[in-house]
């Protein structure tokens, strides 16, 4: 008899504990602005520590996720410092995050080289290559010249050729904004070789990163770090270097 009481009187206790732990869960509202507070940021990642419960914040910065007074929110956006704010009140807060400016750069240095690329895709067009040197069907019958150019010119040739390695210049570009050291190594903790190697084996295509967001970022990485992890963080083998033999350009054949 007494054990049953026990029983019962344990299972009612654990019923009221989880009743008023479920009361003290609610949501938390705020919007997230740049240190300034003059510019809101839309599309910023922000995950429970606690409860891994996640939400992303809508073109004016406002959010809403579900979090209690003492958890902690950790919020991300390429481009700016990651910050972990602790909830200390269930009233709204406003989050301002700081623009890393290493990563800017970045930017900007991948902008100027598509400039640059394309300046030599306009040199190609000056030179009378048109559509980058691709030949429509149409064009044999209403441009046959410039068709029979385009397909057996060595400017036509060339500018199809570069257009190639511009647009893939383009693509890594990309994928170098999502998954570059500084974002790999804040959301991962890893460093050095084990940085290095992570980077290798896990860098992500064109095709795969192309719309991620700052939330899909986070899941991958944090899913390709377990991987890495549970593999025992294998080190990535670099091809060994080859020797070239210095090389005489002026000396002639025999």
């Amino acid at each position: 008899m007494n054990a049953r009481l026990y029983i019962l009187s344990a299972i009612f206790s654990v019923s009221i504990h989880m009743q008023l732990r479920a009361q003290n869960v609610g949501h938390i509202k705020g919007v997230v602005t740049e240190q300034n507070g003059a510019q809101r940021i839309g599309d910023v990642s922000i995950v429970n520590k606690r409860t891994q419960d996640r939400a992303l914040t809508n073109m004016l910065g406002n959010f809403d996720i579900a979090a209690s007074v003492g958890d902690t929110l950790i919020v991300t956006k390429y481009g700016y410092a990651t910050k972990n704010q602790p909830i200390s009140s269930a009233q709204d807060i406003v989050i301002r995050l700081d623009k890393n400016y290493m990563l800017d750069e970045v930017t900007i240095t991948g902008r100027s080289k598509s400039q640059e690329m394309e300046d030599v895709m306009n040199d190609y067009r000056r030179q009378g290559v048109f559509n980058d040197g691709k030949t429509k069907p149409l064009q044999y019958v209403f441009t046959p010249l410039t068709a029979l150019y385009n397909a057996f010119g060595s400017a036509p040739k060339n500018a199809r050729r570069f257009n190639r390695y511009m647009n893939n210049e383009l693509e890594e570009s990309v994928v170098d904004k999502k998954f570059n050291k500084y974002n790999v190594s804040e959301i991962t903790g890893l460093k050095d070789d084990d940085l290095n190697s992570f980077m290798a084996y896990y860098r992500p295509s064109f095709q795969e990163c192309q719309y991620w967001n700052e939330y899909d970022i986070r899941k991958y990485l944090e899913k390709s770090l377990a991987q890495f992890e549970k593999d025992g963080k294998p080190k990535f083998q670099a091809l060994p270097k080859i020797d070239i033999p210095p090389q005489d350009l002026n000396k002639k054949d025999n």
